[in-house]
């Protein structure tokens, strides 16, 4: 992704916008233009414009978010729907996909996948939580009326409930993660409870001392299931379940634990490791189970399988 940032000169006033953005961005057709303006990709100050034909202002400040080609080229299939009622649709998201659309556009997010696919049935779907984008697995979204005036009282309510477990974090989230083995330290099936304070440092986190800055205390669960998978069998299966919702705190709390994840690049325990993940493309993590107290139907169990990716180091079918 390339971001240019550009200002309208007096002699431009008035350009189309598609126009001046093929004049002015190297490499930028008025037909590319036109795509990055439908994806989003464009801002005027700090408010995001989708429309070819404006007219622009002297003085105005332009941001451009260039994708790829690659993610320009990027398709996703309907989303693989693995539960929906009245209130609560929950998806199976790939690996590498977005759960929502960023500042930098919308290149083909889970929300908007499922915005084309709910077209004319009156419904949005707005997520309850998000996985990053190379994380794989169940992402549950509310189901809520285009407009408010269609929306019966004992559903609205119980959408306000099901939006309040989520946020109070009374859903019980599963995942599965390969990482390298920990070691003996580590006895098989122990269980243990991470707790570092994690603080938003630029797009990511870092673990910092409790009550330090903006801390905010972080909990997981970590559980090793399974050692000797992988093609040389020094990997392990571990299953976690996160007791609170911070950015990347799976990730973040392995790194401090010193367990490496396979694929994880950010997020580095100190001391060498093993290079059996360096070919992996992603953080070998899968959110594989929600546990819901649904408003309406009671106790929900809902699973998904892990992907073709994951599923090959575990010796699973894909």
């Amino acid at each position: 992704m390339r971001t240019v940032r550009l200002t309208v000169s007096p002699e431009e006033a008035g350009e189309r916008l598609d126009r001046w953005l093929a004049a002015r961005v190297e490499g930028l057709s008025r037909g590319l233009a036109r795509r990055v303006l439908q994806e989003g990709g464009v801002f005027l100050g700090e408010r995001r414009t989708r429309i070819a034909s404006l007219r622009l202002r002297a003085g105005q400040e332009v941001t451009v978010s260039i994708p790829s080609p690659r993610l320009l080229e990027l398709r996703w299939s309907a989303p693989a729907v693995v539960h929906r009622d009245e209130i609560l649709l929950v998806a199976d998201k790939p690996p590498g996909q977005p759960v929502q659309p960023t500042r930098e556009g919308d290149y083909g997010s889970l929300e908007t996948a499922l915005a084309q696919g709910l077209r004319g049935e009156g419904v949005v779907a707005r997520a309850l939580h998000r996985l990053d984008a190379g994380t794989s697995g169940l992402v549950a979204f509310t189901l809520e009326p285009a407009s408010a005036r269609e929306d019966p009282p004992g559903l609205a309510a119980a959408r306000k409930e099901l939006r309040r477990l989520f946020r109070e974090h009374l859903v019980e989230r599963t995942y599965l993660a390969v990482a390298e083995d920990p070691g003996p330290g580590w006895g098989d099936a122990e269980e243990r409870l991470l707790e570092f304070s994690l603080e938003r440092r630029g797009t990511g986190v870092r673990v910092v001392a409790a009550g330090a800055g903006a801390a905010r205390e972080a909990r997981t669960l970590v559980r090793l299931e399974r050692r000797g998978i992988g093609p040389r069998g020094t990997l392990a299966l571990l299953v976690i379940r996160p007791r609170t919702g911070r950015l990347h705190q799976i990730r973040a709390h392995l790194a401090a634990a010193g367990v490496r994840l396979l694929g994880e690049r950010r997020y580095l325990p100190a001391g060498p490791g093993a290079d059996e993940g360096a070919g992996f493309p992603r953080p070998a993590l899968h959110a594989w189970r929600l546990e819901i107290a649904h408003p309406l139907a009671g106790a929900l169990r809902l699973e998904a399988p892990p992907p073709a990716d994951l599923a090959a180091l575990l010796g699973e079918p894909g």
